[in-house]
């Protein structure tokens, strides 16, 4: 077969590949600058070990407006005092709603009626959990009335690292421990 033959057979594929994704596909409004991702993981790599480094160099390049993929969760970041006002300004409504990931739904369908954290939706009963526990866990009062409690629990943690003098302890462990007890 001639070169020209597969010239115009890729020629007429791009037209009709090209033609088709812009009939078929809907628009999608543009998104701000930011790095080029990468097909699976987005940009984590990028990030590196010290993000906060990397979103100063990526709107250095990119400006105050960044956008950004984490996997397959989309980002857009006001880097700037500014960038950031006019997002919640003009799109809190977007904002104010809860992301819920898809591995929450792996819990089941039990979890959603006992725990604010698993609850798969912002219903009614989400909002009379998420009171209560703002008024009865969370107040001032409540917090206070646990002070007690919270120094019994830091001289326990101080006295066991006293104990363990001139041994290795790991202190994340431990204080981790003291906080969640």
């Amino acid at each position: 077969m001639s070169l020209g033959f597969f010239f115009v057979l890729t020629l007429f594929f791009l037209i009709f590949k090209h033609y088709f994704k812009s009939t078929s596909s809907p628009k999608r409004p543009p998104l701000p600058p930011g790095p080029k991702p990468w097909p699976i993981v987005g940009n984590i790599l990028q990030m590196g070990t010290k993000p906060h480094i990397s979103m100063t160099q990526f709107a250095k390049l990119h400006g105050p407006l960044i956008s950004l993929r984490l996997g397959t969760q989309l980002l857009v970041i006001g880097s700037s005092p500014e960038a950031a006002a006019e997002i919640l300004r003009t799109h809190d409504r977007l904002l104010s709603a809860r992301y819920i990931l898809k591995i929450m739904f792996a819990g089941g369908v039990d979890l959603n009626r006992v725990s604010l954290m698993w609850a798969l939706q912002c219903n009614e009963r989400w909002k009379v959990l998420r009171s209560l526990c703002k008024a009865e866990l969370f107040s001032p009062k409540a917090i206070e009335s646990q002070t007690l409690l919270r120094e019994k629990k830091m001289v326990e943690m101080v006295e066991f690292l006293g104990s363990r003098e001139g041994q290795v302890v790991k202190v994340k462990q431990v204080v981790s421990a003291t906080a969640f007890n």
